[in-house]
């Protein structure tokens, strides 16, 4: 059985006199109790955010893992003004695909170009989308737009409509782009 009051005799009085005190142990006892309580709630709550954050990370995980089906893997290629009598107007892009990441790359004269995209796979089309630049490489093109546009197979044929690509090469004219598959 546990008291719910200590006494003790105290003697502040010089001249002899003592009197006798009592504490009550009910306010510390009450403090004690919520301040586990607190503890508890805080310690809960941080496991259940820790729980939220593995289930978010694994679900994007899946999500990834899930949008871009092998049929789209390898590198894809075209020229821009290749045929040009002048060397410096030809740009050669080209977007890798794998299981873990789909790369553009853009080469030229004064040019260079390198973005890790993100793809979302829908029936036989790839929505691209910019994601992070590699070596320090942005463009003014970015500041307009982050859409690298859609990737179609059609009858055996890559078709990319790339607001980017129209953006930065073809003055925000929409044009069409057949790339090779190797």
């Amino acid at each position: 059985m546990k008291p719910d009051r200590i006494y003790f005799l105290a003697n502040p009085y010089p001249d002899g006199y003592s009197q006798k005190h009592q504490v009550s142990l009910k306010p510390i006892s009450k403090i004690l109790k919520n301040s586990i309580l607190i503890f508890l709630l805080l310690f809960i709550s941080c496991k259940e955010s820790e729980r939220e954050k593995i289930t978010n990370t694994n679900a994007n995980r899946s999500i990834t893992k899930k949008t871009i089906s092998n049929k789209w893997y390898g590198t894809y290629s075209f020229a821009l003004n290749e045929d040009s009598e002048d060397w410096r107007d030809a740009h050669y892009l080209s977007i890798v695909i794998n299981k873990d990441s789909v790369l553009y790359s853009a080469e030229g004269y004064q040019l260079y170009h390198s973005y890790k995209l993100s793809a979302i796979e829908n029936n036989n089309t790839l929505k691209l989308t910019f994601k992070k630049s590699y070596d320090n490489t942005d463009s003014w093109a970015l500041e307009k737009t982050k859409d690298f546009g859609v990737l179609t197979l059609k009858n055996s044929t890559y078709i990319w409509k790339s607001p980017f690509i129209d953006t930065c090469f073809n003055d925000a004219k929409a044009k069409k782009y057949i790339l090779k598959k190797t």
